[in-house]
């Protein structure tokens, strides 16, 4: 008998105080209001609903620490603004034109994107934890820093990750992780290591494996 697994994978690399854009903090606001919040109100809307909606997300360390972050959240609500006040002036632009309707349409999005974060206090990660207390959804978490694991040049170093992506998952979620979302999904098994440049010594290394079930984690992906 087939079985299938809906696995979502969250991640952005850490660009807070980077600046904005092409690759700053921009990239994170723009999967707040198009992707995580989104996501919080079809979780919502099927809760209410009745429906059971079963899957599994994986939110990585780096992520939950920006997610979390005073300056994040404020940076959030100033870009969500920004876009409004953008979008509205484009609707007064373009009435009577072709573009109205879509003009339209982005007023009420960013309308209910700010309503929505605001209604929140601002804090995403505690309606991923509700909704996975109540059977939603089951969050992963992963390497500290994302680091690729097969390539990390000391066992203490991939030990080091998965301890503290344990950590902060316990930190925001309030419960021990069971689940695991290796980088990139890359997996080491136990054996003889070389680096493949110079650096650590070569050795008899544990897998990745073991050391996630040291962390008391159940279960990960490899494809």
């Amino acid at each position: 008998m087939a079985r299938f697994a809906l696995v979502l994978h969250a991640h952005l690399p850490y660009v807070r105080a980077h600046g904005m854009w092409p690759f700053g903090e921009e990239t994170l606001y723009e999967a707040v209001a198009e992707t995580y919040l989104p996501l919080l109100r079809l979780l919502d809307r099927l809760y209410a609903e009745g429906v059971e909606a079963r899957f599994t997300l994986g939110i990585t360390p780096i992520l939950a620490e920006q997610l979390a972050d005073p300056r994040v959240k404020e940076g959030f609500s100033a870009y969500a603004k920004d876009r409004l006040s953008r979008a509205q002036g484009d609707y007064q632009r373009y009435q009577g034109t072709e573009l109205e309707g879509s003009a339209r349409h982005q007023v009420a999005f960013w309308e209910l994107t700010l309503d929505h974060f605001h209604r929140l206090s601002s804090d995403l990660l505690i309606p991923f934890r509700q909704a996975q207390d109540r059977g939603q959804v089951e969050l992963l978490t992963s390497n500290a820093t994302h680091g690729y694991s097969p390539l990390l040049g000391y066992d203490e170093a991939l030990w080091a990750q998965i301890k503290t992506g344990v950590a902060t998952y316990r930190r925001h979620f309030a419960k021990d992780p069971t689940g695991y979302w290796l980088p990139e999904m890359a997996y080491r098994p136990k054996g003889p290591w070389k680096p493949p440049v110079a650096g650590p010594p070569e050795g008899l290394r544990a897998g990745v494996d073991e050391l996630l079930m040291r962390a008391g984690i159940r279960y990960t992906f490899v494809d």
